[in-house]
């Protein structure tokens, strides 16, 4: 050992003396290491406080937990300014300062905030075709609020499973609602002048009656020529990829999503009128529901049978129509049996077709099931099979039992059945409702007291896509050209036609050359048209556009306010013509008489003077107080950049103590 030592003595000298100052430095390392805590470091100054790492971090922390869960309002609203961390940090002191942050309570309402712009989202992707048809919009955005809804509950309940507090989301959402009610209030500050305030007040008030004739294709018919073969191909090929909703006419033959279905409907009705009872049954329900509650029925069972007919009828029905759930079932899951999984959804085979369960033989079991279990006879169920034909979502809408049927998501939150199976995997929907071909659904529940019971199934799925041939949509073609060319031949004689619409009782002289024409009469303010049809005042689509609005008011603003137009003015000085797309054809307006606003309206108008003074404001305006740029600059905020000599710890100066006990609040 000795002999060893005296060997290598010089290298162990080395090494040793290296390990002495290793161990030396150690603990001079592990202090200046444990002085380094990124949360704790100054990143940025906000009015000569510090602000640390930790509370950039907390606050970026709430800002992603807003974008997760209501994602669209985040983009649409609350991103529009936002460029970073330190952005949204400035935008919520911002809100704190104006006293517009609130609790918790303020989640459910910027879920609701966020239900609303994701229903717009999805409305527009599943059915572009569809977002400027005034009529159906609202259903369709009606159906989509139900399934953005479980989607935001969805995220949330996410949020809980990985560790957010109640309280640390609570906490987010209150910072984004302050923000957006930051950015309302001032779009809606702008203050107005004595005189500003009556011309917006007169925006609303001041009301032109105006009687419309509208001339559309039939007018124009016997002058315009017939299309040639060649003609409508050349033209079918120019619009064929062209969605109806992007062209100002709404030409365009893009065809929507579309389904092809069958389906089963058992009838509630049919049910409980098939069904037979025993009258020793009868007997005993009736005693049963005496004993529970006296008053119920009469005590006399003669006076009381009909009416115990008529409630024990209703439940053995219910029992029947449970029964048939569970039989329908029964059929779909021996079909899908040995099928391989795909995540949720079911690997078909190519012989899916024949395999399948069909729904005849299942509508036998089920009428062979309500003959023997309940006695039930009549109620065999209708099976709906497919024509072949292809239906978009209005189309779908119009099927009777199916288009009204709905479907309990969740278990909880009914949606229309047919929006849900919009959402097949195959078109790109939201697959985790798991619909796919060829698998029936069911049951949905129609809507109404019938209680109906529906089961479908989705044959084949269409994608967004051109027709195959101008064959598919022949007759649209042929009309859209004589669209066309009506509207080409408005534009090339609308000043003529307008003057001789200005004569007296043109309407009654004029039959013969007025042929097709719709007669309108509507109220214009300079912001809308209006008409009153059975009691009720709604807007006229076709009519309100800025142009046409603008084109009467421009006739009146020489008039003299206190006169009656149609006693002071010929109707040729009053009569104007528009060829105008919205209306497919040329409008030839004239007006009746007018109804300035008066100081009674004037002064009940505060309110909507407000209104429209901030809509014009946030339209016009430029520039916004709420960027980065100028937050810093108002707010003396200095970001710190990572190599700047202002790195000491958070302990050597003041600290923006609110947002400190933020910090603490969420970490706890």
């Amino acid at each position: 050992m000795l002999k060893f030592l005296r060997k290598y003595k010089a290298i162990i000298m080395v090494v040793g003396g290296s390990l002495l100052m290793v161990v030396f430095l150690l603990p001079q390392a592990a202090s200046q290491f444990g002085q380094f805590d990124p949360t704790t470091q100054t990143v940025a100054r906000y009015g000569g406080k510090k602000v640390t790492g930790g509370m950039l971090y907390a606050s970026n922390r709430e800002r992603g937990i807003v974008k997760a869960i209501v994602p669209a309002l985040f983009d649409e609203q609350l991103q529009v300014l936002p460029g970073d961390d330190h952005h949204w940090y400035l935008l919520t002191k911002e809100a704190e300062r104006a006293g517009l942050v609130g609790g918790p309570s303020d989640s459910t309402v910027v879920e609701e905030w966020g239900k609303q712009y994701e229903a717009l989202w999805e409305v527009q992707r599943k059915y572009p075709g569809y977002v400027n048809d005034q009529t159906l919009m609202p259903q369709l955005l009606s159906n989509e609020l139900g399934l953005a809804g479980d989607r935001v509950a969805n995220r949330r309940a996410s949020l809980r499973a990985s560790g957010q507090t109640e309280q640390s989301i609570g906490n987010a959402m209150a910072k984004a609602a302050g923000i957006k009610r930051l950015l309302e209030r001032y779009d809606i500050s702008g203050m107005v002048s004595k005189p500003e305030a009556i011309d917006l007040a007169s925006r609303v008030h001041d009301v032109v009656i105006v009687q419309a004739g509208i001339f559309g294709v039939e007018s124009a018919e016997e002058f315009i020529t017939k299309p040639t073969e060649e003609e409508m191909v050349e033209h079918f090929e120019a619009y064929k990829e062209t969605r109806a909703a992007e062209d100002l006419l709404g030409i365009g033959y893009m065809r929507p999503m579309a389904l092809r279905l069958e389906w089963m409907t058992v009838s509630r009705s049919a049910v409980e009128a098939g069904l037979t009872l025993d009258p020793i049954e009868v007997n005993k329900y009736w005693r049963q529901a005496r004993a529970e509650n006296p008053d119920l029925y009469p005590a006399d069972f003669a006076a009381a049978r009909e009416r115990v007919e008529v409630a024990l009828r209703r439940q053995k029905a219910q029992e029947a129509m449970d029964a048939v759930d569970q039989v329908v079932r029964r059929e779909v899951q021996d079909a899908r049996r040995g099928l391989a999984s795909d995540g949720i959804f079911k690997v078909l085979g190519e012989d899916w077709a024949e395999r399948r369960a069909d729904l005849f033989d299942i509508a036998t079991v089920v009428d062979t099931e309500l003959a023997s279990r309940f006695g039930v006879g009549g109620a065999m169920p209708e099976v709906t099979q497919s024509d072949g034909v292809f239906r978009s979502y209005p189309e779908l809408q119009q099927l009777g039992g199916v288009g009204s049927a709905q479907y309990l998501l969740g278990g909880t939150n009914e949606q229309p059945f047919i929006s849900i199976l919009m959402n097949a995997r195959e078109l790109g929907g939201d697959e985790r409702l798991g619909i796919q071909e060829g698998l029936l659904y069911g049951p949905g529940y129609l809507g109404g007291p019938n209680g109906n019971r529906v089961y479908v199934r989705i044959l084949e799925t269409r994608k967004e896509s051109p027709p195959g041939s101008m064959l598919e949509v022949r007759e649209r073609v042929l009309e859209d050209i004589r669209l066309v060319r009506s509207m080409a031949y408005y534009d090339e004689h609308q000043a003529e036609i307008v003057e001789v619409m200005g004569v007296e009782h043109t309407q009654q002289l004029l039959q013969p050359i007025t042929k097709g024409v719709e007669w309108v009469g509507v109220e214009v303010t300079r912001d809308q048209v209006v008409r009153s049809q059975f009691g009720a005042r709604q807007l006229e689509a076709r009519l309100n556009t800025e142009d046409f609005r603008d084109a009467i008011h421009r006739v009146i603003e020489r008039w003299d306010t206190k006169a009656r137009p149609e006693i002071l003015y010929h109707p040729a000085e009053r009569t104007i013509g528009l060829v105008m797309n919205e209306a497919r054809g040329l409008v030839v307006a004239q007006i009746r008489t007018r109804r300035p606003m008066t100081l009674e309206q004037y002064r009940e108008s505060g309110n909507t003077v407000q209104q429209i003074a901030g809509n014009l404001f946030v339209r016009e305006r430029q520039d916004s107080p709420f960027t980065f740029e100028r937050l810093q600059e108002r707010l003396d905020y200095v970001v710190i950049g990572g190599d700047d000599d202002e790195s000491e710890s958070a302990e050597e100066g003041a600290v923006d103590e609110e947002v400190a006990a933020a910090e603490d609040d969420s970490a706890g």
